[in-house]
């Protein structure tokens, strides 16, 4: 019923940088109460998209499995993939940076381990930003999020996937007709300022030509030393509006 009263629309862009490796992987699944969007990015060798697939498909796997939006079956996504990871891991040590997003149709939140980001856009500016696991978060704090800190520190990941596995996992946020939630890999967050994004938010005519042109900005200037990277956007065409006045009479 949520599903079918509310209208997401799911679109990502993928670029494999100049080694033609790509490292990142994607999924997302519908279901009737729930939707879920899983965007990694792998850290060990020949470009990392073995940790990366594998640590999208076991956490999307749980998540099928006992679908919910408690921080607890998140935590619980987020742990497969890491287990996962760490059973796979024979002849090189499988590292990744994940983040799940889980939306009940009207309200969402993610958890994440890695250096992941996502921007949640609103109107004519972005109204929640996440912090990621990176040494560049801890030593500018506010600095960071508001992209002005040092950027050679993107890629020192803290907490991955493969390592430590810690992970954090937002409050839930209330969505609204027209909101987009943008999922970025470290490639694109560490190369396009915050400025850059909202301005080409400001002229959105689809969310198609928003990632046409975010895509644009990744690709501009210097050719040498571009990494991979995944952009993936979840438009709210339509939100589901919950019986407020049901809910309490029940409750």
């Amino acid at each position: 019923m949520r599903k079918l009263n509310s209208q997401f629309i799911t679109t990502f862009v993928s670029e494999a940088g100049l080694n033609g490796q790509n490292g990142t992987y994607y999924g997302f699944v519908e279901m009737d109460r729930y939707y879920c969007m899983a965007v990694a990015e792998g850290y060990d060798g020949d470009g990392g998209r073995e940790s990366a697939k594998l640590a999208v498909d076991a956490a999307m796997e749980a998540f099928v499995q006992k679908p919910g939006m408690s921080a607890k079956r998140i935590r619980a996504c987020l742990k497969r993939a890491h287990r996962c990871l760490a059973e796979q891991s024979v002849r090189i040590r499988l590292k990744a940076g994940i983040l799940v997003l889980v939306s009940d149709y009207t309200r969402f939140r993610y958890g994440v381990c890695g250096n992941v980001m996502l921007y949640a856009f609103r109107s004519a500016g972005i109204y929640h930003q996440s912090v990621t696991h990176t040494v560049y978060q801890n030593m500018s704090g506010q600095a960071a999020k508001e992209g002005t800190g040092p950027k050679e520190e993107t890629g020192n990941v803290v907490h991955y996937l493969g390592g430590s596995g810690r992970t954090a996992v937002s409050g839930r946020l209330r969505l609204e007709d027209g909101d987009v939630l943008l999922a970025v890999t470290e490639g694109f967050w560490s190369r396009i300022n915050k400025v850059e994004v909202l301005d080409a938010y400001e002229s959105i005519q689809s969310v198609e030509e928003f990632l046409g042109d975010l895509q644009e900005l990744y690709l501009r200037g210097s050719t040498e030393g571009i990494p991979c990277c995944c952009l993936a956007a979840v438009e709210v065409k339509k939100a589901y509006k919950e019986n407020r006045a049901l809910k309490k009479k029940i409750l």
